[in-house]
């Protein structure tokens, strides 16, 4: 009996899937869910989400590579919402076919019609249940979507590139200390060199990690911030919010508000992350020509972005603070 694992790299969930018709004896089971897998039926596959986690030994398996699990989560999550929703219309109409015969505003009489009323009313309930859980599941799979388009995002995956380069070098400059000490004092014990055989296997999988999102990042085009010049005095849309540079460092951006200001008068400032540039929306020149106008506010700034991201087809518009 063989398995094949695969590995999401949106969700980060690690999958591992019995031949068809297969099915692993109790041993193999225990032993699964003993170092953090959990079946799940819906797929017929073990999971994990277990960051470094890896199939127990004593079990064969296949790599299968990456699979993209999480971008058919939300059309499974849809696709039940449907049903739902089909069945919640079910349960209306037999509610109302229940109680057709019985005139509106008629007082009850005798327990047949006591009981057709109540066997309505509750089947009624039945479809309020159906009903409320469609929408639940169907903002389960637009939240499904945002994530998944999240992750793809260009200021996403770098981050996540920075925080996975530095885990490499940690786990490097662990292996090369154990590597020196090996040659100066004879062989590490037993623990330290099972140390050493998981970081190893860390630093293979952080590389693969990183020539994954090396690529994604390229293929985007790089950051934003990359393709555009920003200077002091633009008018950006950064982390969400739109805000005026005062000053553009290395990898972060000065910003003041345009709608909160300190007991003294000065705008509130802060500093945001370069990954976190989305667009701008004005040029220092274009703004200081609406400041002597009397026109430089945030509602100018506001109608001056939709306007830019109707242009360019809605991209980016999740990112406009509400």
């Amino acid at each position: 009996m063989t398995a094949t694992y695969r590995f999401d790299p949106v969700s980060r969930i690690h999958w591992l899937q019995f031949s068809e018709g297969e099915h692993p004896d109790e041993a193999t089971r225990q032993l699964l869910k003993d170092n953090g897998w959990r079946f799940k039926g819906y797929r017929k596959q073990w999971m994990t989400n277990r960051r470094w986690v890896k199939v127990p030994d004593g079990i064969p398996y296949e790599d299968g590579g990456q699979c993209d699990y999480s971008e058919e989560r939300a059309e499974r999550l849809e696709t039940a919402a449907e049903h739902t929703e089909a069945r919640a219309d079910a349960y209306s109409e037999r509610a109302r076919a229940m109680v057709s015969m019985i005139p509106f505003g008629q007082p009850i009489h005798g327990s047949t019609d006591r009981n057709r009323r109540e066997r309505s009313w509750n089947t009624m309930g039945k479809a309020v249940r159906e009903r409320e859980k469609a929408r639940w599941l169907e903002e389960k799979a637009e939240g499904s979507k945002t994530r998944h388009a999240w992750h793809h995002d260009p200021g996403v995956i770098a981050r996540r590139l920075e925080k996975a380069r530095k885990e490499l070098a940690d786990y490097e400059g662990y292996i090369s200390r154990a590597q020196a000490r090996e040659a100066e004092q004879g062989p590490l014990d037993e623990r330290y060199a099972g140390y050493v055989v998981e970081y190893e296997r860390r630093v293979g999988l952080l590389r693969e990690q990183i020539n994954r999102d090396e690529a994604e990042l390229r293929a985007a085009g790089g950051l934003p911030a990359d393709r555009v010049k920003i200077e002091k005095g633009d008018i950006i849309l950064i982390g969400g919010h739109i805000q005026k540079v005062k000053r553009p460092n290395k990898k972060t951006f000065t910003c003041e508000s345009l709608s909160l200001f300190l007991t003294s008068g000065k705008p509130w400032e802060l500093q945001l992350d370069r990954t976190q540039f989305r667009i701008r929306i004005y040029t220092a020149a274009e703004w200081a020509e609406l400041e002597k106008g009397g026109q430089a506010t945030e509602e100018t700034a506001r109608a001056k972005l939709r306007e830019v991201l109707a242009q360019a087809g809605g991209e980016d518009g999740q990112e406009e603070e509400e």
